[in-house]
């Protein structure tokens, strides 16, 4: 990621955040397997969300901007922080095991 593109990424989180936006929905696409987020929208004012798909390893989303949209920030920022949840959980996992096998249990 190039130094602009951050820069990008981060102003699109802000906004993400000032404007109240949040991720309302996750799921799998059925025809090709692909992640699916719907994220809400400050600019609809009929409920509608805009779909974030991760496609190749990049987020695309639905909605017109031409920069990265707080929606594509909202959903990087949220695969972010499972990513760094996900070894801490494997590390309590592993140490579960290690105390059971400890106490007379199987590994």
């Amino acid at each position: 990621m190039t130094s602009q593109q951050a820069s990008e990424l981060q102003q699109a989180i802000l906004r993400a955040q000032r404007d109240g936006i949040t991720i309302l929905a996750r799921g799998t696409r059925k025809s090709d397997g692909a992640r699916v987020w719907g994220v809400t929208s400050k600019s609809t004012h009929d409920h509608r969300l805009h779909q974030v798909v991760e496609v190749g390893g990049r987020l695309l989303c639905d909605c017109p901007s031409r920069v990265i949209c707080k929606h594509r920030g909202l959903v990087h920022q949220d695969l972010v922080a499972q990513a760094s949840r996900q070894p801490a959980a494997a590390a309590v996992a592993h140490d579960e095991q290690w105390s059971n096998w400890m106490h007379g249990g199987e590994w």
